[in-house]
């Protein structure tokens, strides 16, 4: 099963592959009006990390644990390489060196607190090393291989599709990639877009709470991490903001031919990522795809504690991402001989109470 899978800074597309779903029981309905807040007093620049030039390369993902040790998949080189934070060093995740022979191609990456976790295209399979790079297992052939991984204290949740389906599954894995339950989203906002745009995200919150989104729709659809139950949902969000593609979606065209179909619709916003920020404030990163002349590409930021949205337009000397993880947005930017890596956390004192 072959899956084409294409990152650019500009817009994320994937065939074939889907990445973030939803559920929920009640939606909760949430009409505060965002409020604008400018880039620069909502983030704060906390590091800039040059890169070694063995890791040049377009990056599909970066994941950060919490003690600064990072992940970077660097898609152009098919290369996975892990910084150890602590020792200001770098090493590459070598699938082959620990089970020789097998193509390699990671879709996705995690942390945990003793492992690192690789999920692998041409082999539909899930792997895992420990933290500090040395040689894990080889999960077993009945792994179900997601589109994605979040990872836990204690193992990860995964998102996928079974073959034939587009409704999502989110699974929660133990640390040897067996299956502890499985959850079918119910009221998924448009399975036929999303199945076939990466995008939407995972977050994790310090009280056993899940939130997953879409790439078709900023809405938060949270699950109880030990039992796998949605427990609410919170929808509509960023109304005037996101203008996405599913009011007037036509799903029998988009099947038909999507690429055709995508360039008519002309304009339109996508959910390429999601994380938190914060326990209190959760990001969607929403580029435009398609995009006129003076379209902007947004930062969405939603408050937990009291329902708040605002927004910011990502200026244009800043590379907008979608790899948002352990609190911090990190921005890839190539300079003339080499490539830094600038990491941005929220200013909370910039949201107004």
């Amino acid at each position: 099963m072959t899956r084409l899978i294409s990152f650019h800074l500009s817009v994320v597309l994937i065939i074939s592959l889907n990445l973030l779903s939803c559920s929920g029981e009640d939606g909760l309905q949430n009409t505060n009006s965002p409020i604008d807040i400018p880039f620069e007093s909502a983030f704060l620049l906390q590091e800039k990390l040059l890169l070694p030039e063995f890791v040049f390369g377009n990056f599909s993902h970066i994941e950060r644990a919490s003690n600064g040790d990072l992940l970077i998949g660097d898609e152009s080189n098919q290369e996975v390489w892990l910084y150890l934070s602590e020792s200001d060093s770098w090493t590459e995740l070598v699938i082959d060196d620990c089970h020789p022979g097998v193509d390699t191609y990671i879709i996705s990456a995690a942390f945990s607190d003793d492992h690192i976790f690789l999920i692998n295209s041409p082999s539909l399979s899930g792997h895992s090393f420990m933290r500090d790079s040395s040689c894990g297992s080889r999960f077993t052939d009945s792994f179900p291989v997601p589109y994605f991984i979040k990872g836990l204290n204690d193992g990860f949740l995964g998102y996928l599709t079974r073959p034939g389906e587009e409704i999502p599954l989110l699974m929660r894995f133990d640390s040897n990639g067996n299956t502890i339950w499985e959850t079918r989203f119910e009221n998924h906002p448009n399975p036929a877009f999303s199945y076939r745009m990466m995008g939407g995200g995972i977050a994790v919150s310090q009280d056993g709470l899940a939130f997953v989104t879409t790439s078709s729709a900023p809405e938060l659809h949270i699950l109880d991490i030990e039992t796998g139950e949605f427990t609410d949902m919170k929808s509509p969000l960023f109304d005037g903001i996101f203008d996405g593609v599913n009011p007037g979606f036509n799903e029998r065209m988009f099947r038909e031919n999507m690429f055709k179909w995508m360039s008519e619709i002309g304009p339109h916003m996508i959910v390429a990522g999601m994380g938190s920020l914060s326990d209190d404030y959760i990001l969607f990163s929403t580029p435009t795809m398609i995009p006129r002349e003076n379209d902007d590409d947004y930062y969405l930021i939603y408050r937990l504690s009291d329902n708040a949205q605002f927004y910011t337009r990502i200026p244009e000397e800043n590379n907008w991402t979608n790899m948002i993880s352990q609190g911090y947005i990190h921005e890839i930017h190539h300079m003339d001989e080499h490539i830094e890596l600038h990491i941005y956390g929220i200013n909370e004192e910039a949201f107004p109470e």
